[in-house]
Formats: C-alpha cells, sequence, structure tokens
C-alpha cells in the first residue's frame, strides 16, 4: 500500500489448497507479493500452480516434504523480496479487522508485531510473532519456534486477530509425525532443557531422561505461571493446560521409544549447530533447491526427515554426499 515498506504473505503447503487459495483472495490487493512453499502431492501442487500461473505477484515454489514447516523458513525468507513478512497457516486465517488495519499499518517504527490467534477448537487466543521486518529474524527450525527479534516489537490492535481452525484432539490422541519430530528435537532430558532455563544446569547428569513427576511438575509448575489477568480475558490458559497435556503424551511416547538413547546424542549435535535447519544446511538455497530436485516424491515427510537427520549424524561431511 501507497508509503508502507514492501510487504509479502507467506505460506507453506501440504495438500491443503482450500484454505492457501481463500488467504491469497483475502490479501491479494493488499500485500505486494505472495510466496508459497509447496509440498503436497503432485495432483494438489499441479491445480495450485496452474490457478496462479499468470498471475506475476503469486510464486509457488516445489519443495520436498520434510514433515513440518519449520525447517524451510529460512530458505523461504531469502526467496522473498519484500522487506516485511507476514506469515500465515494454511489452516489460518485473518478476520476483517486485521486486513482492514494491513491496509495502513505503520511498519516505519518497529520490527515485528505480535497478533492474537484465536483458536476455533479451543475457544482462546494466544498471542503469535506473525508479522516482522525479514533481517530481523533468524529461525533454527524448532516446531512452533518463537524466535528472538532484533528490534522493536509491537501489538497489533486486539480486534484484529488470525483464526485458527485446527482440531487440536487429534494432537492427543495419535502418535503421529509431530510427536516423531520432538523426540529429535526435545528429548526429555537437563542437557536439553539447560538451553531454556538456568535452572536446569544444576543437574549432574544431564543425559539422563528426566523421570515423569519430574517432567509433570515442572510443566505444571509453568501451566501455573501463565495465569494473569490477561490470560483469564483472553482464556490463554486453555492452551497452556492443552500443552501440559500434549506434553505428557510426548514424555510416555518418548520413553517408550527404543532408541531413545540416541535420540539424545542426536540432540547435542543439533544443539550445537543452533537448530535442525543448521544442522541439515537447509538455510543454504541453492542446497535446498537441489534436493528437491533428486528426491522422488513417493515418500512421507516423516520418512525423508528421519533419513536426513541419521544420515547427517553418521556422516560428517553429508552435504557433499547427499
Amino acid at each position: 500500500m501507497e508509503g508502507r515498506p514492501p510487504l509479502a504473505l507467506l505460506m507453506f503447503n501440504y495438500n491443503e489448497n482450500g484454505g492457501i487459495n481463500h488467504n491469497i483472495e483475502l490479501l491479494m490487493d493488499i500485500v505486494d507479493e505472495i510466496l508459497i512453499i509447496d509440498s503436497s502431492d503432485i495432483g494438489k501442487y499441479n491445480e495450485l500452480s496452474d490457478k496462479y500461473k499468470n498471475i506475476e505477484k503469486v510464486r509457488i515454489i516445489r519443495m520436498f516434504p520434510i514433515g513440518y514447516v519449520e525447517p524451510f523458513r529460512m530458505y523461504a525468507l531469502k526467496k522473498i523480496a519484500s522487506d516485511w513478512v507476514l506469515y500465515l497457516d494454511a489452516d489460518e486465517g485473518p478476520n476483517q479487522s486485521f486486513i482492514n488495519n494491513l491496509k495502513n499499518i505503520d511498519l516505519k517504527n518497529a520490527s515485528a508485531y505480535t497478533i492474537l490467534r484465536y483458536e476455533e477448537t479451543l475457544k482462546c487466543y494466544d498471542y503469535q510473532l506473525r508479522l516482522y521486518k525479514k533481517d530481523s529474524i533468524v529461525y533454527n527450525g524448532m516446531i512452533h519456534e518463537i524466535p528472538p527479534i532484533n528490534g522493536i516489537v509491537k501489538e497489533m490492535d486486539k480486534q484484529c486477530y488470525i483464526i485458527h481452525h485446527a482440531d487440536f484432539s487429534n494432537y492427543l490422541k495419535k502418535r503421529g509425525p509431530y510427536l516423531t519430530i520432538e523426540a529429535y528435537e526435545r528429548p526429555f532430558t537437563a542437557s536439553y532443557l539447560s538451553t531454556q532455563s538456568p535452572l536446569f544446569n544444576l543437574f549432574r547428569n544431564k543425559n539422563k531422561i528426566l523421570g515423569r513427576h519430574t517432567v509433570t511438575l515442572l510443566w505444571f509448575l509453568l501451566f501455573l505461571r501463565s495465569f494473569n489477568i490477561n490470560s483469564i480475558k483472553y482464556k490463554t490458559y486453555r492452551n497452556e493446560w492443552f500443552l501440559f497435556k500434549y506434553t505428557l503424551t510426548k514424555y510416555k511416547y518418548f520413553v517408550e521409544l527404543s532408541n531413545r538413547d540416541e535420540l539424545i546424542k542426536i540432540n547435542k549435535g543439533i544443539i550445537k549447530n543452533n537448530g535442525i535447519i543448521k544442522y541439515l544446511n537447509l538455510d543454504d538455497v541453492d542446497y535446498v533447491e537441489n534436493l528437491t530436485n533428486n528426491f522422488k516424491f513417493d515418500k512421507k515427510g516423516i520418512t525423508i526427515f528421519e533419513e536426513l537427520v541419521n544420515y547427517r549424524y553418521y556422516n560428517n561431511k553429508f552435504k557433499d554426499e547427499i
């Protein structure tokens, strides 16, 4: 829009063309460019690509699946020309107040905005970092990552929010790919937790798996800490309670894995490299595109993720060999 720095809409897609189309229709005339990183099945990809092939503002980049979108975020930022980025998932959408505000929002005196997101299933809100200056952020690739911002962070007007349509009950009922990925990323040891809190530096054996009661107490205390006036007003405690239950589901899954000791060793390498993006060199544009060109799309993303991570663990020169 006139007087506003260039703004890009960034979305990742895996067979959710309906949500992608909806957000493009809503925001086409407001943003300056639209980038979609698409790992869909070939039929869905072709359908989306054909729909927008003659619209210069929309670019769709084919990407091999890896089970979740976070590892490709730095790659995506390098493919965006605009100064600012609005990130939306395919199962999300902005409300009308958000759309109206985006037309005239002041992006000159901030580096990022946090935005309320309404969880349709849980009937609650939480703040998400979704609008930011491209060069103010660095992603490490962790699921549901909240990266630090280099600069001033403001809150968007509370009448403006994103609606999230996901069914959260699926997270608790299924042992899906996210649980496997998080077993690599977040093994329940003090070694990992010490990167989040100095408190866990007190543990002598940081590679020892924490007991269920320790994990339960930790996350319950975090849940209690979330209570304040805003958490009651916006019912954010419902989201925290879900995360508490989900953590216990993840813990049960992790301790039952036969290869959990190996996962702990792999995680040490991931932490040493500042996250999965650096660990797998997924911020290297040429490398990522070479992987995409050489991968066959006949495997599930979680299978590809495990193959890449395990190959990286056993082969220090994997970037030149894979």
